[in-house]
């Protein structure tokens, strides 16, 4: 198996729901504070994201299927879940939701099948929705 980052994996993610007409979107805005280039900069970055409801160590990813919401943390083979992010799933799933964590294509492809969730994948929410 090719060796990927992090951020190149979740991309290939989310272009794999996307065909799949599956609705998916991330919500790791922190990525951004590599374009801050001060230190006020940053500050006024996270603290922006916090007021706007950021979480620390919210999931990389929401899926929405058909009656079924899931949190996915995308992660690469070697890397591991954060103390934070440990306990967003522990919250996540505390109320009853799904909290998985994907390591390559083949574990996303893996979980729709495993789940039958395709055949429930009925329409395309991306039809009229701009994505820049």
């Amino acid at each position: 198996m090719q060796k990927i980052k992090e951020h190149p994996l979740q991309k290939q993610i989310i272009l794999l729901l996307r065909g799949l007409n599956i609705f998916c979107f991330q919500t790791d805005v922190m990525d951004g504070l590599k374009f801050c280039t001060s230190q006020q900069a940053r500050l006024s970055f996270i603290n922006h994201h916090k007021a706007m409801g950021y979480v620390n160590g919210q999931s990389d990813l929401v899926i929405i299927f058909q009656n079924k919401v899931v949190f996915a943390e995308i992660k690469t083979t070697k890397g591991v879940q954060s103390k934070e992010q440990k306990k967003f799933q522990s919250i996540v799933e505390s109320l009853g939701f799904q909290y998985v964590i994907f390591k390559s294509l083949e574990d996303v492809i893996f979980y729709i099948k495993e789940n039958n969730l395709l055949d429930k994948t009925k329409f395309n929410p991306y039809n009229n929705l701009v994505i820049i």
